[in-house]
C-alpha cells in the first residue's frame, strides 16, 4: 500500500565535490570562537513553542547574526550543475522561483539572505537566497528500520522513525512546510506537499535519491 503524507529528507553531502566551491565571508564573525560554524546558542535563541499534539511538537527560534549568511559564492567546477534547490551547509539555497514557492506556505518560518553565486569558468553570476530554517521538531526517538540510500547516523534514524511512527504524526507535520531536528544542520525535511509545489512550478535539484544515484548532483531528496 503506497504511503500517503510522506516526508521528504532532504540532504546533500556531495556538493562540496560537485561544485568545488568557495565562500567569502563580507563581514567579521562575532561569535565567542570567531568563526563561521553555526553556534548552537545563536541557532536556538528566542524558542517558541508554536504546535504541541499527538507527541509532535514544534518550535520557531529568532533569526541568527547576519554575518553568518552574507557570503559570496564561487563554483570552480565546470560541469557543476546550478539548480533551483541545494542543501548548502547548513542551509538551504534557493532560487527566486524557489524562495517564491516556500513563502507560500503558511508553516514554513525561514529566515532570508541575498547572496551571490559566481562560476568560475565564465565569470556569470546568479542570484540566489540562502534559507535559516527557524522552525524545529520534536518527537521522542523511535526503534525501527527504513530503506535510505546513504548514511544516517543512529540519532537521525531515531529521530526519523519518531517522525513516521504513526499516521497522525505524518497528517500533523504534513502541514508543515520544511524543519529540522534541534541539533542536527545536515538535514531538512520537508512536507511531500511542497516537494510536489516545488516540482509543479518547475523548480529543478529535487530528483529522488536511489543507490545508484547517491552523490549525482540534483539527487537530494529521500521520501519515509
Amino acid at each position: 500500500m503506497e504511503k500517503t503524507n510522506r516526508i521528504a529528507i532532504v540532504t546533500d553531502a556531495h556538493l562540496s565535490k560537485n561544485w568545488g566551491y568557495e565562500v567569502k565571508y563580507m563581514r567579521e564573525s562575532q561569535n565567542y570562537f570567531k568563526d563561521y560554524f553555526l553556534d548552537i546558542s545563536d541557532v536556538n535563541k528566542g524558542l517558541t513553542k508554536t504546535f504541541d499534539e499527538s507527541g509532535v511538537v514544534v518550535y520557531e527560534t529568532e533569526d541568527i547574526p547576519e554575518y553568518y549568511l552574507d557570503i559570496e559564492i564561487t563554483v570552480k567546477e565546470t560541469r557543476a550543475e546550478l539548480y533551483d534547490v541545494h542543501v548548502f551547509g547548513s542551509y538551504l539555497l534557493v532560487s527566486d522561483k524557489a524562495k517564491k514557492v516556500i513563502s507560500e506556505s503558511k508553516h514554513a518560518p525561514y529566515q532570508v539572505f541575498p547572496v551571490m553565486v559566481k562560476k568560475q569558468d565564465n565569470g556569470e553570476y546568479v542570484e540566489y537566497y540562502l534559507l535559516h530554517v527557524k522552525q524545529w521538531v520534536e518527537v521522542e526517538p523511535e526503534e525501527g528500520s527504513f530503506d535510505y540510500p546513504g548514511l544516517l547516523t543512529k540519532s537521525v534514524k531515531a529521530y526519523v522513525c519518531g517522525l513516521v511512527a504513526s499516521d497522525i504524526h505524518r497528517e500533523s507535520l504534513n502541514m508543515l512546510g520544511i524543519w529540522r531536528q534541534e541539533s542536527d544542520f545536515q538535514h531538512f525535511y520537508m512536507s511531500e506537499t511542497l516537494v510536489d509545489k516545488l516540482k509543479k512550478s518547475g523548480c529543478t535539484g529535487l530528483e529522488e535519491k536511489s543507490i545508484e544515484l547517491t552523490g549525482c548532483q540534483g539527487s537530494i531528496v529521500s521520501y519515509v
